[in-house]
């Protein structure tokens, strides 16, 4: 009995920590978009752009807490394959970044989402990127979210912009330029979920999960095929 305790304890730990808070959400409770076009992110064949210069990196900041650690990432685009123009692959590169002053600083971790939306030409929704490294994110100053596919040339999203009323800086660049001048704006559509950095954050895999409920179960027969044993010798 005291071993199954021990695992019902241990899966009590894996659970309590995967807790996460959301810490800026431009999606709102119902994953809310503006109708209509968004941001174009990448695009530079659509745009006619000179190779130097192809295609949009866009960067949105959003405010820090104390003491939290990079969860998660989820927003709102929609996918373009245009057949014979815009013929990029459907991934996405996700950057978290601190601040370089009005704009994006030194990247913290990046993201590589691919095949979204498993290629569907025109496919919209939410995307989500799981963070590995589990930045800190504490500020002061914020912090910017970075989005742009690696095909910057072939590769067409559109990043739609919240319904929820919000403003946020937002500064864009082509191809290798510098960034251009921040402003803030109607917010794109975005969620950013944390953890507390005084929780662990290393995260047990799905098999690791599933042993550790196989030895719950072990525990369970063992207690039952004792207690049969017990009433037998009574």
């Amino acid at each position: 009995m005291r071993a199954f305790r021990g695992l019902v304890l241990l899966m009590l730990v894996v659970r309590t920590t995967s807790a996460a808070t959301v810490i800026f959400d431009a999606l709102g409770p119902s994953n809310q978009v503006a109708p209509g076009p968004g941001i174009t992110v990448g695009g530079g064949i659509l745009r006619g752009d000179p190779p130097a210069h192809a295609g949009i990196t866009v960067a949105e900041a959003f405010p820090p807490l104390p003491a939290i650690r990079l969860e998660k990432i989820e927003l709102a685009v929609q996918y373009f394959f245009i057949a014979g123009r815009a013929t990029g692959p459907a991934n996405l590169d996700v950057s978290i970044a601190a601040d370089g002053g009005n704009k994006p600083g030194v990247i913290l971790e990046t993201i590589h989402l691919t095949n979204i939306f498993n290629s569907v030409p025109n496919a919209t929704g939410i995307v989500e990127a799981d963070s590995v490294l589990h930045p800190l994110l504490t500020g002061p100053a914020p912090y910017w979210l970075i989005v742009a596919p690696p095909d910057l040339l072939n590769t067409v999203f559109d990043w739609k912009i919240s319904a929820t009323g919000l403003s946020t800086p937002q500064v864009t660049h082509l191809g290798t330029d510098p960034w251009g001048t921040g402003a803030a704006n109607g917010a794109l559509a975005f969620r950013i979920t944390a953890t507390d950095s005084s929780i662990p954050t290393t995260r047990v895999p799905p098999s690791a999960i599933l042993a550790i409920i196989g030895l719950a179960g072990l525990g369970l027969y063992e207690i039952k095929r004792r207690r049969v044993y017990r009433a037998r010798d009574a």
